[in-house]
């Protein structure tokens, strides 16, 4: 299936995700908390989750993304990652996540198309919002439009509700590569933890996580 840059715009339908302690401590070990992590191991203190789980709900709505996308799946490529997280996960929940389209590039050699989602609570409150670079090595050249420059495309999914909010909010963007900072490292409990970026994005020269504030808050990384 060729790639489709008429795709940019659609969204997915509400797709739920529903989780118990249990799951997020398996997550916990999965990305390799240790003894000395309990908060994010044991129930009786919650457990806390980490940001990192924001990833979690989006899987089924980034494979219907990619429906909608199309493309050579075996020239696929998880480019980078993008997190912002509005509250602090529950230790379980219900959580409600719907997908967007954001941008499909091309780069002549190669294609990038990048998706968006926003994950909300039982209530309806915003948690988290992803966007993926996903890089697609066998459909460029398709004659579209070539990325911007330094690749911080960003979908305007909730840029109203951002201005409304007053520009509060937790922000990740790093190179976990160059971070040197600990594993599952954080700085306060509702503080975003990097996920890794690669690519072009490091090619831009963008600060290391470690280097970054925004917002007042330093996040630690991954």
């Amino acid at each position: 299936m060729a790639l489709n840059p008429e795709a940019v715009g659609q969204t997915t339908k509400e797709l739920v995700h529903e989780y118990g302690w249990k799951d997020v401590v398996l997550y916990a070990l999965s990305v390799g908390a240790t003894v000395d992590e309990l908060d994010y191991l044991y129930e009786k203190r919650g457990p806390k989750v980490l940001p990192t789980y924001a990833v979690i709900p989006t899987f089924d709505v980034c494979g219907e993304l990619f429906d909608l996308v199309g493309g050579d799946m075996l020239g696929v490529v998880h480019g980078s990652q993008r997190i912002v997280l509005h509250r602090p996960f529950a230790s379980e929940g219900r959580l409600t996540t719907v997908g967007k389209v954001a941008a499909v590039h091309d780069l002549k050699r190669l294609a990038q198309a990048i998706f968006a989602t926003e994950t909300r609570d039982e209530k309806g409150e915003l948690v988290c919002e992803t966007e993926w670079l996903i890089l697609f090595r066998l459909d460029g050249g398709f004659g579209g439009e070539r990325p911007p420059r330094h690749l911080q495309h960003r979908a305007g999914f909730l840029a109203e509700e951002r201005r409304q909010r007053g520009g509060r909010r937790r922000q990740v963007d790093g190179e976990a590569a160059a971070a040197g900072e600990g594993h599952l490292q954080q700085r306060g409990d509702d503080t975003a933890v990097g996920a890794v970026v690669v690519g072009e994005q490091i090619a831009a020269g963008e600060p290391p996580l470690h280097q970054r504030k925004e917002a007042g808050e330093v996040a630690g990384a991954v």
